[in-house]
């Protein structure tokens, strides 16, 4: 198929991956052109999409955001068929049309109805953000590898940050019944996630396949410490997994933005406050002790606006993400001790 993409509309309750190019991020710029891969959609789901939010914040604007999210989720299991995919720089790093089309859309939304919104996400612009506004980071497909491979640990992430504060957090998977997130509503922390929890301790990370130093320091950990571990191919889906548990860890060294945000988000929006979810950035002090740069998830400040904008322009990593829990300080030291130097 090589026409242009259309809205979904009553007659046509389709919604259609589109195929994006670089040509194609730009605000201005002309539709795309339409793939065969869709989803159907339903008459809420148009009302939002051509409409708009019934409110512009709030809890029901972020209850009819979730029904965007859930629909474009929708795509995982319409393009299971899907064979073809780009490299990017790395030779494990892939791309494929589900990636970059579901961003589009999210953003074609956003745009749409809230042009003042900056977006930052894995596969289109990422633009300078500031303190005073909001703006969205998406992942629109985390664990593109196990997507390629017919696995199903895979998520879309969606973060936003208003005036510094977290204000809204989503991992989404409908083939595996993922369907976590939190906002922030008149003060309150409104949260999908339950308190049943299981009396485990477990670490997870994820790294790649070639990273042999880091795969023997995951597992000095993992015995000196009797912690059972995990990886998944998919950060969101590792620290969903672990909301589970009584006693979490979860730590990834250069970690990028839109890796991360969403689902430490959770954490937060979970109230668990025995958890610490933070990014520890600007290593290169001479100890633990001086690493003084570290932010807690849910509020951020000047300094990591600053520090979010240079890594942009560069490599988009932004530090050690970090969750623990708080009985687990030493293992918290280990690892920061391990990756100072690694910003």
């Amino acid at each position: 198929m090589s026409t242009i993409w259309n809205e979904p509309r009553a007659d046509v309750p389709r919604l259609y991956l589109p195929i994006i190019d670089h040509s194609n991020w730009a605000k201005d710029a002309p539709l795309p052109k339409s793939s065969e891969y869709f989803v159907k959609v339903d008459q809420s789901f148009l009302d939002i999409w051509l409409d708009g939010p019934v409110q512009k914040e709030g809890a029901l604007f972020y209850e009819d955001l979730l029904v965007i999210c859930r629909a474009l989720t929708g795509f995982f299991e319409s393009c299971e068929s899907l064979n073809s995919f780009s490299t990017k720089e790395a030779i494990d790093d892939h791309v494929t049309i589900v990636d970059t089309g579901i961003e589009w859309l999210i953003r074609h939304w956003l745009h749409r109805f809230f042009p003042e919104d900056n977006v930052i996400g894995e596969e289109g612009p990422k633009p300078i953000v500031r303190l005073d506004q909001r703006f969205w980071i998406v992942d629109p497909l985390d664990g593109t590898s196990n997507f390629i491979h017919k696995r199903k640990d895979i998520a879309f992430n969606l973060a936003a940050y208003e005036n510094g504060t977290l204000v809204f957090s989503c991992i989404l998977n409908p083939m595996i019944n993922l369907d976590l997130y939190g906002y922030l509503s008149d003060g309150h922390c409104i949260s999908s996630i339950t308190s049943n929890q299981t009396e485990e301790r477990k670490i997870g990370t994820e790294y790649r396949d070639k990273k042999t130093d880091q795969h023997y320091f995951f597992e000095k950990l993992k015995g000196s410490y009797s912690m059972e571990g995990q990886q998944l191919k998919s950060i969101s889906v590792n620290m969903a997994t672990l909301l589970s548990v009584t006693t979490p860890l979860f730590y990834k060294p250069k970690a990028k933005i839109w890796d991360i945000i969403a689902p430490l988000g959770l954490f937060h929006f979970a109230g668990l406050d025995t958890i610490f979810p933070h990014i520890y950035y600007s290593f290169g002090k001479a100890s633990i002790d001086d690493l003084c740069d570290t932010v807690h998830i849910h509020t951020i400040d000047t300094s990591f606006i600053d520090h979010i904008n240079t890594r942009l322009i560069e490599d988009s990593r932004i530090g050690l993400c970090l969750m623990f829990h708080q009985s687990l300080t030493d293992i918290r030291n280990e690892i920061l001790d391990y990756f100072i130097g690694s910003d």
